[in-house]
């Protein structure tokens, strides 16, 4: 069983960049998890998604997850994909405006990585991001969204789904 997990950034809540988890639970039902982000604490978000992702493994041992990262979301994905590195149960990550806390770590992965990032973030500038995804040596993508921000106004969530499915 696959499993999507989907965690938001630093002002909390669990519905994503403009509403995208929200879509994704329509989508996938109970096998889509909102995770419900604690303000700026990658730590304790981090933590708390290990026992979501442990209890899950308890009743379902040979579940794949698949983890969904906006903004400081990303870096909770990182750690949770470092975290579960041993155990191989992360099938990709999705990195959403990614900050980038962690990420000189990033290379320590062994999963998918796939980034959406705005050509004109006005958080996490383009050029960052874009530089550890060419320094990724395993399976990536990266997708530019053009004409939208950091949180992703003006962006069509049906194409990007539609990327995530594809990737």
């Amino acid at each position: 069983m696959i499993y999507t997990i989907g965690i938001c950034g630093v002002s909390g809540g669990s519905c994503g960049p403009n509403g995208l988890y929200d879509l994704l639970k329509i989508k996938y039902g109970d096998k889509f998890i909102e995770y419900e982000t604690i303000r700026a604490n990658e730590q304790l978000n981090t933590l708390k998604v290990i026992e979501i992702i442990n209890k899950i493994l308890i009743n379902e041992p040979n579940s794949k997850f698949n983890l969904i990262g906006y903004s400081m979301g990303g870096t909770v994905c990182l750690y949770l994909g470092l975290y579960f590195k041993k155990y191989n149960c992360i099938n990709k990550i999705i990195f959403c405006s990614t900050q980038t806390i962690g990420f000189e770590n990033l290379n320590n992965l062994n999963c998918k990585i796939i980034f959406f990032h705005p050509h004109n973030d006005n958080a996490i500038p383009f050029k960052y991001v874009y530089k550890l995804y060419e320094l990724y040596p395993f399976e990536k993508n990266f997708y530019s969204l053009s004409k939208c921000n950091h949180c992703w106004e003006n962006v069509n969530l049906i194409k990007i789904i539609n990327l995530i499915e594809k990737s």
